[in-house]
């Protein structure tokens, strides 16, 4: 419940800002009063001389602004149509070089989107069991931290792989899951405007189907054994925390396996 309530605050956070912000394409933020918008220049004076100068700074350079009253707006770069003769290979090979350094960075950002795939490793305290340890693997996802993604779009697909054992003195039993899910993300983190959206928390709902295989073995007196596969549904839902873009931590609750503690990685 703590940590709930520290992300709604986190998510009013822009809101409180008494001051328009001008965050950068290279993600710095200039604090200011926003004073006029053209086709190339944004005029503004700094929040904290709003007595002193007028400062410009072109557009380009300008991923969007963050107005005082919590408004977005998202800067499009202006395109200027000019008449020209059809240009020859050289002058294309210039224009190509000619990017502005804010321009490449912007175009790395988009093409390096992280992908929330992770794969998953717990340890499932199951109630009369021995040993219950489970793997989940995503693939086939939406981009998470793309800026223009919603919030509850992050929809994927995963295998997972389940082995829990159990044995006393009279019986053995061994219970081997194949299943397919589906795994839908709510990465709250994105509220808080995060610079980083690849670390935080990452709740998630799965459900999907799978294949068991079990064997029954007795252990007194005649070593009869018995196999058998049955199908059943999945459906679970936990809490992964990214410390990095790599590697984070997870809790989760499924029907079958119950609660399970464990480690999430990216490849």
């Amino acid at each position: 419940m703590k940590i709930a309530l520290k992300f709604l605050l986190i998510f009013f956070y822009f809101g409180s800002f008494a001051q328009d912000v001008i965050v950068k394409n290279d993600k710095t933020e200039i604090k200011a009063k926003v004073l006029e918008i053209t086709d190339e220049l944004i005029k503004y004076k700094k929040f904290e001389m709003l007595e002193g100068p007028t400062y410009n700074i072109n557009k380009t350079e300008v991923f969007m602004i963050i107005y005082k009253n919590g408004t977005k707006e998202y800067i499009e770069q202006s395109k200027t149509t000019v008449a020209v003769p059809k240009p020859t290979v050289a002058a294309q090979t210039a224009n190509v070089l000619s990017v502005t350094p804010a321009q490449k960075q912007s175009q790395v950002k988009q093409s390096t989107d992280f992908y929330y795939a992770p794969s998953r490793l717990t340890w499932n305290f199951i109630e009369g069991y021995t040993a219950s340890i489970t793997g989940m693997a995503d693939f086939f996802n939406n981009k998470a931290a793309s800026t223009d993604a919603t919030l509850f779009s992050h929809l994927n697909l995963g295998l997972l792989i389940n082995g829990s054992f159990y044995e006393d003195d009279y019986a053995s039993i061994t219970l081997n899951d194949f299943g397919l899910y589906t795994n839908l993300y709510f990465p709250i983190n994105k509220l808080s405007n995060a610079k980083n959206v690849n670390v935080g928390l990452f709740p998630f709902v799965y459900g999907g189907a799978l294949l068991r295989y079990s064997t029954a073995k007795s252990n007194y007196g005649s070593s009869a054994s018995t196999s058998d596969f049955t199908g059943d549904f999945l459906f679970g839902f936990g809490l992964d925390y990214k410390f990095s873009k790599g590697f984070g931590i997870t809790t989760r609750y499924d029907v079958d396996y119950k609660f399970g503690l464990g480690i999430n990685f990216n490849f």
